[in-house]
C-alpha cells in the first residue's frame, strides 16, 4: 500500500500512453528520463525495435538508482530486484508493477 501510494502521488503525468504513436511514445521517454537525469546513452532504435536489452538500464535505473527511497519501498514491499539476472530482474519488476500498481502487461519472446 504504501508503495503504490508513494508512486500514485509522486507521478505528475499519466502513465497511460497510447500504443499506436511509436515515435511520440519513445520522446515522451526520453523526456522523463532527462527529467530524472538518467546518465546513460539510449538506443533509440533498440527501443523502437522492442530489444529487451534496450530497456534494461532504463528500467535499472529507475527502480534501483534513480531515488534510494523508491529502492527501499521496493525492498520493504519483499521484492529483491538487486543482482538478478537479466531475465530474473525483468520477472521481479513485471511483478512488481502487476502486484502494487496494477499494470497488467503481456511479455513475448
Amino acid at each position: 500500500k504504501e508503495w503504490h501510494d508513494f508512486i500514485v502521488n509522486s507521478c505528475q503525468t499519466p502513465a497511460t500512453m497510447g500504443t499506436g504513436d511509436l515515435h511520440g511514445n519513445i520522446t515522451r521517454l526520453q523526456r522523463e528520463l532527462k527529467q530524472i537525469k538518467y546518465p546513460g546513452v539510449t538506443d533509440e532504435a533498440g527501443l523502437r525495435l522492442g530489444d529487451p536489452t534496450s530497456f534494461l538500464p532504463l528500467l535499472n535505473f529507475s527502480l534501483l538508482k534513480f531515488s534510494r527511497h523508491v529502492a527501499l519501498c521496493i525492498t520493504k514491499a519483499g521484492y529483491e530486484l538487486q543482482g538478478k539476472t537479466d531475465q530474473r530482474f525483468v520477472e521481479a519488476s513485471f511483478k512488481l508493477f502487476r502486484d502494487c500498481l496494477g499494470v497488467k502487461t503481456v511479455l513475448t519472446a
